[in-house]
Parts: C-alpha cells; structure tokens; sequence
C-alpha cells in the first residue's frame, strides 16, 4: 500500500512538470463596434465616396474617427488574401504558445493565419470589396507568433500578425486579449484585435481603396 501510494505521487508529480499536450485554432470573432469602423452610403454625406483620395475621404466624413486613427471606409476593389505562413512552422511542429495548468498549449500558426484571414474577408465585405483574383489588391498575411499566459484570474493570448500588400508595405499587428473565461476566449479574441489594428491602418486602407493601375498608369476601372 505504502508502495502505491508513493508511486502515485511520483506519477502526480512527473504529470505536474510534464504536462498534457493539447491543440487549437481560434475561432473566427466578429470586430466590436468601434474596432475598424464602418459607413454605408446611405449614412454617408461624403461626396469623395469610393474615390482613392484618402484625406478627401477621411476628412469628408467621421472626423472622430480619423483624429483615433481609425478612419471608416469602403471601396469596390478586388482584394486577394493570401496565407504566407508556412505549416505548421519552420521545424516541421506546432507551435509552442504556452502552458496553462499542467497543460502545453500548441497551435499551428497558418491555421491560425486562416482564422484571420477569414475574419479580413468578412470584414472587406462588409465594405464593399470583393474577395476575387481578377486584378486584385493583394494581401500577404502571416501570423508569424502567438503566445498564451496565465494570470491570476484571467488567461491573456497576443498574436503577431503581419501582413504585406502588393505595393510593398508590411507591418505587423499585434492582438493583445485577456479573457476571465477561458484560452479559447482570450485567442479568438487576440486575433480580432490584430484585424482591426490591420483595417484601422492608413497605409493599408490607402492601398486597397486606390484603383489599380492599368498597363499604361492609369487608373483601372475594369
């Protein structure tokens, strides 16, 4: 009896500092209201609406909006989302986000990348944009990074997403949110943090509102 007993402790404790492994994938949140914000052009009195002017557009409506550096905006555009993250990572592994209790939590970044761009994909809709290869705006996304961390009452997640436009401008975005409920709360979220600092971007929103140029340089209205 004495045996079993201090085998169980010896298994409890190997347990404790080895851990289970376990797996996930965001998923796809909804941006809040305020987040990347939005206009209809039923509500907007803007008359540079759908042109590639960005301070005519901006300025001409929502002016709160622009000073937070979050202007609203809508375009026509084809945009082209593209996963660049390699799967699962350089390694051939998941990705080690962290441990929460006795468990190691791992995800595989271009699932993840997935969930964003789905989310951008909404979210360009919503705008007016067509998600399409014909002549498109390229988008190049990557979440390159995330890690999870365990607070005393709340369970934080930050992701590094990267994204790359067809004209050459990359920047990374970082998703940065706490949950009291849960991992799977705090990541979800973290990623809808990341894709509306990402559409809250100036350069960003220039480069998909503008018309592409034709062979000729000039704006292409299809």
């Amino acid at each position: 009896m004495k045996k079993l007993f201090i085998l169980t402790i010896v298994i409890s404790i190997l347990l404790l500092f080895t851990g289970c492994t376990r797996h996930y994938v965001p998923a796809v949140y909804p941006l809040k209201d305020g987040m990347a914000p939005i206009f209809t052009a039923q509500e907007s009195p803007c008359d540079s609406y759908g042109k590639s002017n960005f301070e005519k557009h901006c300025w001409g409506y929502d002016h709160l909006n622009c000073l937070l550096g979050a202007p609203a905006f809508r375009g026509d555009n084809n945009v082209m989302l593209i996963n660049v993250q390699e799967s699962p990572c350089t390694s051939g592994k998941p990705d080690f986000l962290g441990c929460l209790g006795p468990y190691h939590w791992y995800g595989d970044l271009k699932k993840w990348t997935n969930t964003a761009s789905t989310l951008i994909r909404i979210e360009l809709e919503k705008r007016g944009f067509e998600i399409s290869d014909r002549n498109p705006r390229v988008l190049k996304l990557s979440i390159r990074h995330a890690t999870i961390h365990q607070g005393m009452f709340q369970v934080r997640a930050i992701v590094y997403l990267t994204v790359e436009t067809g004209d050459g401008y990359k920047q990374e975005f970082i998703g940065d949110n706490s949950s009291g409920w849960s991992l799977y709360r705090a990541s979800s979220g973290a990623v809808t943090r990341a894709v509306g600092a990402m559409l809250s971007d100036k350069n960003i929103i220039t480069y998909l509102i503008n018309k592409p140029l034709d062979e000729f340089g000039v704006e292409d209205d299809f």
